[in-house]
């Protein structure tokens, strides 16, 4: 500073008062910082839609420390309704801090009117989306938002996602945002599944391939695909080299040099030498090499998934026995997600039989992309409804979420048998049990008196305020159902079951029998949770049968177990929940 400014100056001024200042007008009075630990939770539910972000940020962080269960009806009230964006989406981070985050939720915040709610929605969703037909399906419809952040947002997040409706979804992404400087580069991220279906999509586009962007954006995404040399998504580029050959031949030797710029040796030369009728050889001996490597159990299993997946360039006829020998409940998990996934590509029904076949011997997970893909065709909605309407496949095995999508199908004929198959009716003898309950519905009940019987009877499988095991469903804001449909679940069961909740049987090589709820599957092992709620884990070299029962885990009859003012007891105490 010029000196003749510092005999106006003090240089020491502050320096014991650090670096932060407040400006404020004579006579002001600093409030004092009040102390949030103080407040209850619910207090604290309702600060984060506080205008100060201190608030919220403090609200936020002490409901995780607290870990407190009652909060969590609140904070799924606080999405829907509250004033502020910020208050919304926070409240959706508070539910995934108390492991509460719930798919109604996540549904209602990927629909929000601002932006910034859709694109937090987004990024919480993810650990749900693989499991969820709902928000999977969701995701596919928010390709066409208005908001670029949201669709930038999505681009990252579809890679959590699963299955086919995942891959047309970034394809779509790739077609509308290409020109975008980012969207490529969020684009990418998510294909280390998909990325040769995209590319075989995106070969076909002639207005894309054309623009500067598109075709690199093939060059890069050539690049990807030769760096992993996975042989299915190599033998996808190879495939459409002849489509773009026809459409720009100065394009296609770019992507044989970007698809090759990683690879050495062998498999480098022969790549370079495909073009015509040399690129059908190529092509048929990457099919033998995937065959060999799918079928022996001494290679990795992400290398025999990948293999698996390159099937889908060959003809079905070449590969449905294999398909269905791989399908075995004995092969890992990736094994068979790979078939189910290859199934899909096809267009013949027999590939959905196979599914069909096999149904009862999934596991949830693996019944639920089966259902996807059995759901992906017109032609297959046919079939499995055929399947559920001869008891192939229960009406209980089929998600909630997707009988209400086929019940607005398109197709005003499959609408109308989806409805007809799937009656809300109840069996002869659960009416006859639940008509005799109606009374309870309009019976006086007592709180206290149905928290003791939720403990007695429900906390076995439920955990609420603490108290309880978590393994069936989460009753929390289950009052928002309105009380006829909680009695209706609680006295049928089986009337709508969710697939992760249905019971199986398995019987072991040693013709041991264990009935239970899948809680885990991996490639080597199964485990399941049986009604006394002890966990079992059984290799899959162990495993004779694995077949679903198609019933809940919560069993029928809890009528033989409370009394009609018990159940009014026990409404009463399930309404009272905040």
């Amino acid at each position: 500073m010029h000196p003749e400014f510092m005999k106006y100056l003090d240089p020491l001024s502050g320096s014991k008062q650090g670096r932060i200042y407040r400006i404020a007008p004579r006579g002001f009075s600093t409030p004092p910082t009040p102390n949030l630990a103080e407040l209850t939770t619910l207090q604290l539910v309702s600060l984060l839609e506080h205008t100060n972000g201190w608030h919220r940020d403090t609200a936020s962080r002490l409901i995780y420390q607290r870990q407190d269960s009652s909060a969590i009806s609140a904070l799924r009230q606080l999405v829907q309704q509250a004033q502020t964006a910020a208050g919304r989406f926070t409240a959706l981070y508070a539910l995934q801090g108390l492991g509460a985050l719930d798919e109604s939720s996540v549904l209602t915040a990927l629909i929000d009117s601002d932006a910034i709610v859709r694109v937090h929605a987004l990024r919480v969703a993810e650990p749900l989306v693989a499991q969820s037909v709902a928000i999977t399906n969701r995701f596919s419809n928010m390709t066409t938002d208005r908001d670029i952040q949201v669709r930038y947002q999505l681009a990252f997040s579809l890679g959590a996602a699963q299955g086919q409706i995942r891959n047309q979804a970034l394809t779509r992404l790739t077609l509308s945002d290409h020109q975008d400087k980012w969207m490529p580069v969020a684009i990418n991220s998510s294909l280390f599944q998909g990325a040769g279906f995209v590319f075989r999509e995106l070969s076909t586009q002639d207005a894309f391939l054309k623009t500067t962007t598109g075709q690199q954006f093939m060059l890069t995404l050539a690049t990807q695909i030769g760096t992993r040399q996975r042989t299915d998504e190599l033998a996808a580029v190879l495939q459409s080299l002849n489509n773009i050959q026809e459409r720009d031949t100065t394009l296609a030797p770019k992507i044989m040099e970007a698809l090759v710029k990683n690879i050495a040796g062998e498999r480098r030369a022969i790549l370079l030498a495909t073009t015509g009728e040399n690129a059908a050889m190529v092509l048929q001996q990457l099919i033998v090499e995937s065959i060999t490597i799918a079928q022996s159990p001494k290679e990795s299993t992400e290398k025999r998934a990948a293999a698996i997946r390159s099937l889908q360039l060959a003809k079905f006829a070449n590969t449905k026995s294999i398909l269905v020998d791989l399908l075995d409940l004995n092969e890992p998990f990736e094994v068979r997600a790979a078939v189910i996934e290859t199934l899909g590509s096809y267009t013949h029904n027999q590939a959905a039989e196979i599914l069909i076949a096999n149904w009862r011997s999934l596991g949830p997970s693996l019944r639920s992309r089966a259902a996807e893909t059995l759901l992906s065709r017109a032609t297959w909605v046919t079939l499995i409804l055929d399947a559920v309407a001869t008891d192939r496949i229960a009406r209980g095995e089929i998600d909630p979420a997707r009988i209400q999508l086929l019940k607005a199908h398109p197709d005003k004929n499959i609408a109308q048998r989806v409805a007809k198959i799937f009656l809300s009716a109840p069996s002869g003898e659960r009416l006859a049990v639940i008509k005799d309950y109606q009374a309870a519905l309009s019976a006086t009940g007592n709180v206290s008196q149905g928290k003791e019987i939720f403990k007695k009877v429900c906390s076995a499988c439920h955990r609420l305020e603490n108290v309880g095991t978590r393994v069936g469903a989460d009753l929390n804001g289950i009052r928002n159902r309105g009380l006829p449909a909680v009695m209706l679940n609680i006295l049928d069961p089986n009337r709508e079951v969710k697939p992760k909740f249905l019971t199986y049987v398995l019987i072991d090589v040693k013709g041991r029998s264990t009935t239970g709820m899948i809680t885990a599957e991996n490639a080597n092992s199964i485990t399941l949770q049986k009604p006394d709620g002890t966990n079992t884990t059984i290799l899959r070299t162990e495993i004779e049968v694995l077949q679903s029962t198609g019933l809940s885990f919560m069993p029928e009859g809890l009528e033989k177990q409370i009394s009609k003012q018990q159940m009014a007891d026990l409404l009463s105490y399930l309404n009272a929940l905040q």
